[in-house]
């Protein structure tokens, strides 16, 4: 295979749920599996994940999943309900 031969990539959740499920460029590919080593050695080594994923509060906090674990997106935001994007029509007719 050369570097730009494309490869199949399947991404799994915790649950080992198949998320994705792309072809792309071999580089790519070895570009994220260097990354998650990275990531997992880290890890391993105990450095603090505050310092490795810091918090990026935006008005989009409002709709993540993990808003009441994290004080920066609830000082950053107000927390949405999953209806709360629903067109004002469809959720009065009860479509």
């Amino acid at each position: 295979m050369t570097e730009s031969s494309p490869i199949s990539l399947v991404c799994l959740d915790l649950a080992g749920i198949v998320i994705d499920d792309s072809v792309v460029e071999r580089a790519y590919a070895e570009a994220i599996a260097t990354e998650c080593s990275e990531a997992d050695e880290t890890a391993r080594a105990g450095r603090a994940n505050d310092e490795l994923f810091a918090p990026r509060p935006s008005a989009r906090c409002g709709w993540c999943d993990y808003l009441r674990h994290c004080p920066e997106g609830a000082a950053a935001s107000t927390p949405h309900r999953p209806w709360d994007g629903l067109d004002e029509e469809a959720t009065q007719s009860g479509e």
